[in-house]
């Protein structure tokens, strides 16, 4: 599981609408999390191409625990560390 936290780690800092996805989700109740697998499951029932696939399974494992939380601050440390190495670079002429 940690490959495809680190994927999805990657895919947020490359695509802010994707991590859009992820930080909404993080804040989701149980009771929310709950309502929108079902609806996953009712989606991707009959679904079996390989993005659907894919697209189930990041579901699947964002919703589960606290992985949506762990990979949003993931990505803002990340973040916060890219700029603090810009920061530090002289900018040159």
């Amino acid at each position: 599981m940690a490959d495809a936290f680190e994927e999805i780690v990657k895919a947020c800092l490359e695509d802010e609408q994707f991590f859009d996805v992820v930080r909404k989700i993080s804040s989701f109740s149980q009771d929310q999390k709950n309502e929108f697998l079902l609806k996953l499951k009712k989606y991707f029932f009959e679904r079996t191409d390989e993005s659907s696939i894919e697209a189930y399974r990041f579901y699947l494992f964002i919703l589960e625990d606290e992985n949506a939380q762990k990979v949003v601050q993931q990505v803002e440390e990340k973040r916060e560390k890219l700029l603090k190495e810009k920061a530090r670079k002289p900018c040159s002429s």
